[in-house]
């Protein structure tokens, strides 16, 4: 997202629009995601996403085995896997 300056769970590049499109590129699936930015302390993007009723919900819902955590700069991404 930082490097091509979006900051959606769309994406614009051709083929990685949704989080599932880009998660099957990475040779698995996804459940959910969550971003964040603004900040590039791992706690803020915690706290944030905690406190947000939609995100706290993905982190703590149901129906997800695993989870892959990013950064780049003040861009943050969590992705959650079903499979």
């Amino acid at each position: 997202m930082e490097q091509h300056g979006f900051f959606a769970h769309q994406s614009p590049l051709p083929g990685k629009k949704e989080p599932w499109d880009r998660a099957k590129l990475a040779g698995t699936t996804a459940s959910g995601e969550n971003i964040f930015m603004g900040s590039p302390a791992a706690a803020e993007a915690i706290k944030g996403w905690f406190l947000s009723p939609g995100h706290h919900k993905n982190m703590f819902g149901d129906g997800h085995r695993r989870q892959g955590l990013g950064r780049s700069g003040k861009h943050w991404t969590q992705l959650f896997g079903a499979d």
